[in-house]
Order: C-alpha cells, then structure tokens, then sequence
C-alpha cells in the first residue's frame, strides 16, 4: 500500500497544531490555578488577621 505524501504531510501538521494547542490550554489553566491559588491565600490572610 503506497501512502500518498501530502495527505500524511497535512494529518501530521493537523496532529501537531492539536498538540500545541493542548500545551497552550494546560499551560492556561496552570496560569489560572496558580491566580485563584494566591488570591485564595490573599483572602484567608485577610481573614485571618
């Protein structure tokens, strides 16, 4: 079975912007935890003064 080039080329290149938009999501909802972590602490700073 010969496998035409540029349709493997074009489902690599699909797979591969998958992956970097996935590492992008993470690497947001990592951002996001680490936010809502500090002003969490903030608060209970707050409150416990």
């Amino acid at each position: 079975m010969k496998i035409n080039n540029k349709l493997w080329e074009k489902m690599f290149l699909s797979f591969k912007k998958k992956i970097i938009i996935s590492e992008n999501e993470i690497i947001n909802d990592l951002l996001k935890a680490r936010f809502i972590l500090l002003e969490y602490k903030k608060c209970k700073n707050f409150f416990e003064k």
